[in-house]
């Protein structure tokens, strides 16, 4: 498997199961010790660290302990990068992944790419685009990591990361060929040619209007390339 598609299949895995604590780089709770005390020790106020302990108990009445692992914004990045690939040596904050990344605009996002917040001039907070065109981010105190259409949160800058970049601008993420597709496949597929194409539903399986006119364009689009290249 790629490093692009683990990279995309992690960022899903950990929707719903990791919880926000500043500089958390996904430490498991159930290694932490006592985890308020955890909490309270590396939450820069009393107050994030109440709204981060209030989130893990409300979290923890669905999962266990063993289940939940613990990020901030870049945290989920360097756990992925750093700790399980290796392929990063040293911890980089949001601003430090933005310096890593290629400057893209809004419309040539794809996922496996990097989308920040600039707050007078530093990169406060990133997110990362999803294989179905959302973006995954640890939210702050009191969120987890959660998954939000990409026009749901204020995103100011857009870039494509060092590390995964020549994957993305290779072979696009699709499903293997196959005889018959499902809604949500073709929503991948139209996601990866146009990551703007499903603004309001993303891919969620389900053929509609939005759908329908996003794969119609994709269908003219394909024309015009075969008789361009007189096909």
């Amino acid at each position: 498997m790629s490093l692009l598609h683990e990279w995309l299949e992690y960022l899903d895995q950990w929707v719903g199961r990791g919880a926000y604590v500043y500089g958390a780089q996904g430490q498991r709770a159930d290694e932490v010790g006592n985890v308020k005390t955890w909490i309270e020790h590396k939450s820069k106020s009393r107050e994030t660290a109440k709204r981060a302990w209030a989130f893990y108990q409300q979290l923890t009445e669905l999962l266990e302990p063993e289940e939940v692992r613990f990020f901030d914004c870049s945290g989920l990045a360097m756990y992925f990068f750093q700790t399980l690939k290796k392929i990063s040596k040293t911890d980089v904050s949001a601003n430090g992944l933005w310096r890593g990344c290629t400057a893209l605009k809004k419309s040539e996002l794809k996922p496996g790419d990097f989308v920040f917040i600039d707050t007078n001039g530093r990169k406060t907070h990133v997110g990362y685009v999803a294989r179905d065109g959302q973006v995954v981010e640890a939210r702050a105190s009191g969120y987890g990591v959660e998954k939000f259409p990409l026009g749901a949160r204020p995103w100011t800058h857009y870039g494509r990361s060092k590390w995964l970049k020549s994957e993305i601008e290779g072979e696009a993420p699709l499903e293997p060929p196959a005889r018959e597709r499902t809604v949500e496949q073709w929503q991948l597929i139209l996601l990866t040619w146009d990551p703007s194409s499903l603004p309001t539903f993303g891919a969620d399986g389900k053929y509609g209007p939005e759908t329908d006119a996003a794969l119609r364009a994709l269908m003219e689009d394909a024309e015009a390339f075969r008789q361009a290249n007189n096909r």
